[in-house]
């Protein structure tokens, strides 16, 4: 079925700094399952914007209407991809990489039109297995009063968002309509890792046994693959005025028919391969864009440790400087006895 997915992740400034970093692809945070001989097929639509500088505007528009001052883990951004099923991709991968582009940010202007929140970004990338967008929306939006609005959006709210990309023209023309609902999937008994998202802990636990699972079954599915039958067809000979009885003769299929039985049973474990990697990398991009988060969270830390130790170093010459000073202040007093109260 040929189907079409959007997912969107409220972040932080500093894992938006992250993501951003990925969309362009910044030489010193380029990943390995990246083709970097076709990184210069991607489409920046529109480049986005710092965090810095968007966390500086939604601070003065709250300023100048009179709100509180934003927190320092204020969600600033939302993240958002596309991607499309194994069969809808190849009809994207037929278009020209003008209408892909036009696909794509239809689709993203649709969302941010829906959500209200203004459209900052888009980032098409081509040189992974699966072409896919990036977008980001701002993570606030003004009411009528000026006032800014952070994200909230409920359930149904996000499954209206599923609907909204299936009916953009340039999607519905291709015949590619909106994936399964989250509860049809659960309903249907679809495995729970396939529905939620997980910590980077648990991608890290449970990436590489889920990933040699996928090859183990790949092993045992050609290994069990059943030896091709020939298939017994009774043809039964009309009778002829000539030929006294029928005769019935056995037909063996021919090579051919065997050859294509093979390149069929191929091509679904491709497309099961390739489904996989697809979901496989989407995962790494999110490990990636959390690991970014931890690093800098650790860089954090260890900026605040040495600041204490500095002024903990500071604190302690203070009190070396006290007691020099109440010593010497000792030392003084004692020679005033002396000259005043001198011995007789």
């Amino acid at each position: 079925m040929s189907t079409i997915s959007v997912r969107v992740q409220p972040l932080t400034g500093r894992k938006g700094a992250g993501q951003r970093m990925h969309d362009l692809r910044d030489p010193k945070h380029i990943k390995d399952y990246v083709n970097h001989d076709k990184t210069k097929e991607n489409s920046i639509i529109y480049t986005p914007p710092t965090m810095t500088e968007l966390r500086a505007e939604i601070e003065q528009n709250r300023k100048s209407a009179g709100q509180q001052k934003l927190r320092t883990d204020a969600q600033t951004i939302i993240s958002g991809i596309i991607t499309f099923s194994i069969e809808a991709q190849k009809k994207i991968d037929a278009l020209t990489k003008n209408q892909q582009d036009q696909l794509f940010k239809q689709v993203a202007k649709e969302i941010a039109r829906e959500s209200g929140h203004p459209l900052l970004s888009l980032v098409v990338h081509r040189d992974e297995s699966a072409i896919h967008a990036h977008f980001m929306l701002r993570g606030y939006r003004k009411d009528l009063d000026g006032k800014e609005i952070p994200w909230r959006k409920s359930p149904a709210d996000m499954k209206k968002l599923q609907d909204i990309a299936a009916n953009v023209p340039e999607v519905a023309v291709l015949g590619i309509k909106r994936g399964k609902p989250k509860f049809e999937r659960i309903k249907d008994g679809e495995p729970a890792s396939a529905h939620i998202h997980r910590s980077v802990k648990q991608l890290h636990e449970d990436l590489p046994h889920e990933i040699q699972t996928i090859r183990d079954n790949l092993k045992a599915l050609f290994k069990n693959l059943p030896a091709p039958r020939p298939v017994e067809v009774e043809i039964i000979k009309k009778k002829r005025a000539l030929l006294p009885a029928v005769t019935e003769v056995k037909k063996v299929i021919t090579q051919d028919q065997q050859r294509q039985w093979i390149e069929s049973v191929k091509s679904k474990v491709a497309e099961y391969i390739a489904q996989q990697k697809t979901e496989i990398e989407i995962m790494r991009d999110e490990v990636s864009a959390k690991r970014y988060a931890v690093k800098e969270k650790l860089r954090e830390i260890e900026l605040i440790n040495s600041n204490m130790q500095e002024k903990a170093a500071l604190f302690k010459l203070e009190v070396d400087n006290s007691r020099e000073i109440m010593q010497a202040k000792e030392i003084t007093n004692d020679a005033l006895s002396i000259t005043m109260f001198p011995q007789r």
